[in-house]
């Protein structure tokens, strides 16, 4: 899975629990992504949820069927196993997340070429180990960048944090969310030009610069298929 090892929830189990199936009392308040886990296999045992769900399985195509306007039904495709199945369904839920597309607008970064460092999107980021010793920029400071940086202070040898500070919204109020994002990173992103701030000499260089710059973005947002 695309998260990292020591990830813990930031919101409470008494908020992020289900209605009818509450956490156990000796789970702690902020949980471990292992207890999460726990929790849903959990209430998938005591509700009998499991024989409803096919693992291992790819959907392959969802489509309204021909009587859709009057009953609001779905033909589904899955395969698994090489096999394809179709089914029908009175309703249809895409839970993938949509954090699970990531963005690295490596456009914006004009000294990037130059850069001898490691990049990467947080998406890739699992654990502390391999960073040992490196001096290490951290762009952005959500929920993830605060983590992850807390978690790379206590083995790197530096963590900086770069952060957007000017932004009017107002000017893309009334814009697509496409033009949003496109408007968003050229007037954040722009203020950061890795070839002008850090010269060749600082550039990928272990004693004075940063040698590896780990990238917080964000995601696109998009469904892993197309409902038709």
């Amino acid at each position: 899975p695309s998260i990292y090892q020591s990830v813990t929830t930031n919101t409470s189990k008494e908020m992020t629990s289900y209605s009818d199936y509450p956490f156990p009392d000796l789970f702690p308040n902020f949980l471990h992504n292992s207890k999460i886990m726990d929790y849903v296999r959990m209430y998938a045992k005591h509700f009998d949820l499991l024989k409803y769900i096919h693992f291992s399985s790819k959907v392959i195509s969802i489509k309204k069927r021909s009587d859709f306007s009057s009953n609001g039904q779905w033909n589904v495709v899955v395969e698994t196993d090489g096999k394809q199945e179709s089914y029908v369904f009175d309703g249809i839920m895409v839970c993938s997340g949509h954090y699970s597309d990531p963005y690295l607008p490596l456009e914006c970064f004009p000294g990037i070429k130059k850069f001898t460092g490691l990049y990467f999107h947080s998406h890739e980021y699992k654990n502390p180990e391999k960073f040992k010793g490196k001096r290490i920029l951290v762009v952005g400071i959500g929920n993830t960048g605060a983590d992850v940086a807390s978690e790379l202070s206590h083995v790197a040898k530096q963590v900086c944090f770069f952060k957007i500070l000017f932004f009017n919204p107002t000017s893309v109020i009334h814009a697509s969310y496409e033009t949003f994002c496109i408007k968003f990173f050229s007037q954040c992103f722009g203020y950061l030009n890795i070839d002008h701030h850090f010269s060749s000499d600082h550039i990928g260089t272990k004693k004075r610069g940063i040698s590896l710059s780990k990238i917080i973005l964000v995601f696109n947002y998009a469904l892993p298929l197309k409902l038709e």
